[in-house]
């Protein structure tokens, strides 16, 4: 059997509650620094996944109100944040 596992056995057994917390948690949740930086990844891929959806509206909004064509739309819908550049600078 794994130490830890039989320390936070006994932990249970004696009511060291404080101590059996600590124990599980690290067993199960890992280090702090591995769960902040799980924590910060999740943020990332949040932000880029909400951004990347974001910058493809926005894309295909402008070059519907510029062209009048759902093909180029969906075409500058792929370009998302690049297109949007384009159009704020030559447009």
């Amino acid at each position: 059997m794994n130490t830890a596992f039989i320390r936070i056995l006994h932990n249970a057994i004696e009511g060291n509650t404080m101590k059996l917390m600590m124990l599980t948690g690290i067993i199960f949740l890992g280090t702090p620094e591995r769960r902040r930086k799980m924590k910060e990844v999740k943020i990332v891929e949040k932000t880029v996944k909400t951004g990347l959806s974001m910058g493809s509206c926005l894309a295909m909004i402008l070059s519907w109100h510029s062209n009048q064509s759902i093909l180029w739309a969906i075409l500058h819908g792929i370009f998302s944040w690049f297109y949007v550049i384009y159009w704020a600078f030559f447009r």
